[in-house]
């Protein structure tokens, strides 16, 4: 995918990885030497993207498409409004109209059956729960592709949401699962309580939301799951369980624990507390 502008009309391209990201947060949460010793072996030998990360990424640019085309339908936009917005404007805006939809669309090549109804059930959920959120509080906004950061309990850290949608109501981060082999629960999910805690942050001086949802839509598997916490909750969370081994993390220290979370590790075949887990066996 050609790198793009996240504003409305635009895919948005994959960015680089922070080394203490969201999306690996359960393994450096739980080991927390483990990002230094990825992070050397991944400078030294590099790395491959595979099939199923290629498909995920794919699935993920033509669900977001499918929500803007939707979004801009759902708003009551025409063609003659959009074309007297200007570019800030447009960039701003989260819709795209269907001309735009089909030339993104054309841009990711072929789409198999599979994606294409699972990326239809998650526009259907999203645009349910914002039609929903927004029956309740006209001033609630669906936002795309969100870069959030969490600087202020993570070194260094950023991800970007799938989906926010924020109103002085609720915040509801969402994020979509395009595998089929492991299901993804959203209860006690660090990943998405981090996106959640990203969010607060970018939106909590803008909106009095009591709560925060946090939502994982995994359409191959016919599920939807999710947590929602206080706001003060999260928080809470964020200093008593992050805080402290995120600065582990990221200076490399602590203690090897093996684990389900070895799985996607890139030091997991030269780990000594694997091997010496695996030896008891």
């Amino acid at each position: 995918l050609a790198p793009c502008r996240t504003g409305g009309g635009h895919v948005s391209s994959p960015t680089a990885h922070a080394l203490l990201s969201p999306s690996s947060s359960h393994r450096w949460l739980t080991c927390t030497p483990s990002a230094r010793l990825g992070e050397r072996l991944t400078s030294r030998f590099g790395s491959e993207s595979s099939p199923y990360a290629q498909e995920g990424t794919k699935a993920h640019a033509l669900a977001e498409i499918k929500v803007r085309k939707a979004f801009y339908a759902a708003d009551g936009m025409t063609t003659s409004v959009y074309s007297r917005m200007s570019e800030e404007e447009r960039d701003a805006y989260t819709g795209i109209n269907a001309f735009r939809y089909d030339a993104l669309r054309s841009e990711l090549g072929d789409i198999p059956s599979d994606m294409e109804h699972a990326t239809d059930a998650y526009c259907d959920v999203v645009m349910e729960k914002y039609l929903s959120a927004k029956d309740r509080d006209p001033s609630t906004r669906l936002l795309l592709e969100q870069r959030l950061t969490l600087d202020s309990w993570v070194p260094r850290s950023f991800g970007s949401s799938d989906c926010v949608i924020v109103s002085d109501s609720l915040l509801e981060v969402i994020d979509y699962k395009n595998g089929l082999g492991i299901p993804v629960n959203a209860a006690g999910n660090p990943q998405l309580r981090l996106y959640g805690l990203g969010a607060v942050a970018k939106f909590g001086q803008l909106y009095d939301f009591p709560s925060v949802r946090m939502t994982i839509i995994q359409p191959r598997l016919e599920s939807v799951s999710e947590e929602t916490l206080d706001r003060e909750a999260l928080l809470d969370w964020a200093e008593s369980e992050v805080r402290e081994k995120a600065q582990l993390a990221w200076k490399g220290i602590g203690d090897f624990v093996p684990g389900d979370h070895c799985r996607f590790c890139p030091a997991k075949a030269v780990c000594s507390a694997r091997v010496a887990e695996a030896l008891k066996l």
